[in-house]
């Protein structure tokens, strides 16, 4: 899927584009811990667009990517699988955001991809747009303890993949309760109620991932990993945010000036008059859904990207297109088995908190349902 479509979808709608990438290429001596600042306020397209730029450099060979750590909201509800398409995010090699699966894909000798703000990264609204959250040291721990190298990678325009949302805590603290991270509150928002495909929608930002310097943590610390005071790890993340956040400021400067840039997208739709038609977010839970069927049944799903093409794509995965349809939610989840009795759940749950039934203190703040990346922000 990702050469047939994510390619085209990368290099035509997000016309994104990787920075500095000889910064690491063919330097590789030890393992590699990628991080980034998270935004948009909008489904991770940011992540995904950058995870298969990479794999597209390493010539679509199988390991040639960083594994994501995402955030298991993601994967436990099925609504956050793009389209609802079963176990997406595992079966683009995500792992869930969990300390154990960390430390056991370094054990594995495997290079990591992490958003060490977490979800008030994504969720932290656009008032505060390319405003770095507080890091986790988790990453630093890890990489202190397997001598991984650390790679900076500044993410510019991803802020505005949802321009103009804003969050609200009470309101994030009821989402929650459904598997939701949070909901952003903007102008587009209530067109997720009603056509289905917007839920997963993304404004065409021209992204940019530009490398930075690589990080050996190990030269920074005093003494071996298991010696060290929790206070060196905050001392050594705060240089690590405030550096990153410097390089941030100085590359949004130089590729932020004009995050959409119309003319070049439809200079270059133009050029590509009927794959301009694969590529409109209109038709992706079409076309993804079509990929992926195509490929459990083994098969390979060659496109010509003709309008023919799309339009018998489309009849034979009537189910998908329902994603475009006005209020066809309901018989969307309930073709795909959602459980209704989670929802159920969610709202008795959110009832009894806020009745204060079960005696407990709520829990505001989104950094309580991050599996991973939450210890120790709030020194």
């Amino acid at each position: 899927m990702t050469e047939q479509i994510f390619s085209k979808i990368n290099h035509v709608y997000f016309r994104a584009k990787v920075l500095n990438h000889e910064k690491i290429e063919n330097r590789k001596k030890k393992l590699r811990i990628y991080f980034s600042n998270h935004s948009g306020m909008a489904f991770p397209w940011d992540g995904i667009v950058f995870n298969t730029l990479l794999w597209e450099k390493n010539n679509f060979e199988q390991g040639g990517f960083p594994r994501p750590l995402i955030h298991p909201m993601l994967t436990q509800n099925r609504i956050n699988n793009p389209y609802l398409i079963e176990d997406f995010w595992h079966k683009a090699g995500c792992v869930d955001a969990t300390l154990e699966n960390f430390e056991a894909l370094l054990q594995d000798n495997q290079d990591v991809l992490i958003f060490p703000e977490g979800v008030e990264g994504i969720g932290k609204g656009f008032e505060k747009r390319y405003q770095i959250q507080k890091f986790s040291t988790s990453f630093l721990r890890l990489a202190h303890r397997y001598d991984a190298e650390l790679v900076p990678v500044y993410t510019v325009n991803g802020e505005f993949l949802h321009p103009w949302a804003y969050k609200n805590d009470k309101l994030n603290h009821f989402v929650q309760k459904f598997g939701l991270p949070f909901f952003p509150i903007s102008p587009f928002s209530p067109l997720a109620g009603i056509y289905p495909w917007m839920y997963y929608f993304s404004f065409p930002a021209k992204m940019h991932f530009v490398f930075g310097e690589p990080i050996l943590p190990n030269e920074r610390f005093s003494s071996s990993h298991s010696m060290l005071p929790r206070s060196e790890y905050i001392r050594i993340r705060d240089e690590v945010q405030e550096d990153f956040q410097f390089h941030l400021n100085q590359n949004v400067s130089l590729y932020g000036d004009d995050p959409f840039n119309f003319k070049e997208l439809f200079d270059k739709l133009k050029l590509l008059p009927e794959m301009s038609l694969y590529l409109i977010p209109f038709n992706w839970p079409i076309l993804m859904t079509a990929l992926v069927k195509e490929f459990e049944k083994g098969n390979l799903l060659e496109l010509k990207f003709s309008a023919g093409e799309l339009l018998r794509i489309t009849l034979k995965h009537l189910d998908a297109y329902a994603f475009t349809l006005p209020f066809s939610w309901l018989p969307i989840l309930s073709q795909k088995d959602y459980s209704f009795l989670d929802l159920w759940k969610g709202i008795a749950k959110w009832l009894e908190e806020e009745l204060h039934l079960n005696g407990k203190e709520k829990s505001h703040g989104l950094h309580k349902v991050h599996g991973l990346l939450a210890e120790e922000k709030d020194r």
